[in-house]
């Protein structure tokens, strides 16, 4: 067997066709050569299964697809020599996979099947019926390449069960991969959790203006003397969280409030509150109710695309290992001498 045979490496481009070429096809049109009329022969037995000749070439086409290689290919003797040997590999991986599959009694529907060559053509910009056509100047069959979906998909399914649930990805190992790539520890930003007492002074009306001021002197002196924030807030606020307790929803991170905002609210420890602030509104009281330390948007998408990288590969080494044991397992006869 040679090492772009082995199970190991078979596995690791199932893994890559069933997590990301199927979203990554390109498909151009072109014309085939037509092949010679070959007799029909089994060329692989796995647990009572059969791989015939003719299966095996009607799975090369969608199987190169998933390579983001051209089917024409196919009509060149070199490559084919080698293409079919990995392509029996991966159809035998299949069969085991899909008599997992058949154990655990799972099912993937004409609708799922459909719902993903959808997927794949609007990716590639492409109607359903156009990327029907370009399939078939490739001489991919529509129901060759509905099957090859179709058991990956269920292939998927089978690995998720088997294996994605056991797979975790602790913060202890992604902080290390972060500083492996970038260097660094994830850096984490200050955030606040506030709540706002709002009493407006219109400029307009002095009058108004006058009587608002003497209230946020008066509502100041009732937090220094110790009411409860939120019973206040309720009470005289003007903002639109009043009836919340001024409870304002979201974090906020520097740079999301006004200048005299922030700097008096982030100089403000956990728990108290700040001198009234004039702003645009009126005047506000600021209540820090929580003081938290987190990632900044682009550092949080970094540690979510590593996640998944960290994830694939440790799904990768336990589907090579996964495999290499059922294959230990089964019986498996190919007779197969690269010569389709």
């Amino acid at each position: 067997m040679t090492p772009s045979h082995h199970p190991t490496a078979v596995a690791t481009r199932l893994l890559t066709a069933l997590i990301v070429a199927l979203a990554a096809l390109t498909v151009t049109p072109a014309a085939q050569a037509p092949r010679a009329e070959v007799i029909d022969r089994i060329v692989a037995k796995i647990n009572g299964d059969i791989i015939t000749l003719h299966d095996l070439r009607r799975a090369a086409g969608p199987y190169v697809l998933s390579l983001n290689r051209d089917p024409d290919e196919l009509n060149n003797p070199e490559f084919a020599r080698t293409i079919y040997g990995d392509v029996l590999d991966d159809m035998i991986n299949t069969r085991l996979l899909l008599q997992q599959a058949r154990e655990l009694q799972l099912e993937i529907s004409d609708d799922d099947v459909t719902r993903w060559i959808g997927s794949i053509a609007s990716r590639q910009q492409l109607k359903v019926e156009q990327f029907r056509d370009a399939l078939k100047s490739k001489g991919v069959s529509w129901q060759d390449y509905r099957r090859f979906v179709h058991d990956n998909l269920l292939k998927f399914r089978v690995i998720q069960i088997k294996l994605g649930s056991r797979i975790k990805i602790t913060d202890d190992e992604l902080s290390k991969a972060y500083a492996d790539r970038f260097g660094q520890e994830p850096k984490r930003v200050k955030t606040v959790r506030l709540s706002q007492i709002l009493i407006r002074t219109p400029e307009d009306d002095p009058d108004l203006a006058k009587r608002g001021e003497q209230l946020v002197k008066d509502t100041y002196q009732r937090l220094q003397s110790g009411e409860d924030f939120g019973d206040v807030a309720r009470e005289v606020s003007m903002g639109s969280t009043a009836e919340n307790g001024g409870i304002l929803p979201d974090p906020f991170q520097p740079g999301a409030l006004p200048p005299a905002f922030e700097e008096a609210v982030f100089a403000t420890k956990e728990g108290e509150f700040t001198a009234p602030i004039y702003g645009r509104s009126g005047y506000s009281i600021f209540l820090v109710r929580q003081i938290e330390f987190q990632l900044d948007d682009k550092v949080q998408q970094q540690l979510d695309q590593l996640r998944n990288v960290l994830y694939e590969a440790e799904l990768n080494k336990s589907l090579t290992s996964w495999i290499d044991t059922l294959r230990k397992r089964a019986y498996i006869e190919t007779m197969f001498d690269k010569k389709p």
